[in-house]
């Protein structure tokens, strides 16, 4: 009887964990690009992407994925409207943050892997390039 009163009272502090992805990519002051090898967090809060940019091409530019629990907390408030909703992914929103820069924004979600770039971003854009370009390189390699 002790054991099934004492499981139950554990039931309510289970909470769901979920992975988000974790990697960085920026130019800071003209130095060279700082990069680090790409890996998953796990949190039961929000993954963010994070995208750096600033007229001024000495302060950081770049993105970052990851974990996080303060960007993000106001994300689900409805009432809070400088978080918009991303077209196409309503459950993914972001919003100007100059502590990025004054082209800065932060973005935030909930679920596994959720943070991958938004897909209006140049970052998709530049990604997406990259791998055309790859994959004709390869296919040209071929003959």
């Amino acid at each position: 009887m002790f054991l099934i009163g004492y499981s139950i009272l554990l039931l309510p502090s289970v909470i769901a964990v979920h992975k988000c992805y974790i990697n960085h990519y920026y130019v800071e002051d003209g130095k060279s690009a700082r990069e680090m090898v790409p890996s998953k967090c796990d949190t039961n809060q929000f993954c963010v992407y994070v995208k750096y940019g600033d007229s001024n091409p000495k302060r950081k530019q770049g993105w970052a994925q990851g974990c996080d629990k303060t960007d993000c907390k106001e994300s689900e408030n409805p009432d809070c409207v400088v978080w918009q909703p991303v077209k196409g992914n309503p459950n993914y929103k972001c919003r100007k943050h100059n502590d990025y820069g004054n082209e800065g924004s932060v973005c935030c979600c909930k679920g596994a892997l959720c943070n991958r770039p938004p897909p209006d971003s140049a970052t998709t854009s530049s990604f997406l390039f990259s791998c055309a370009l790859v994959l004709m390189i390869v296919l040209s390699g071929d003959r």
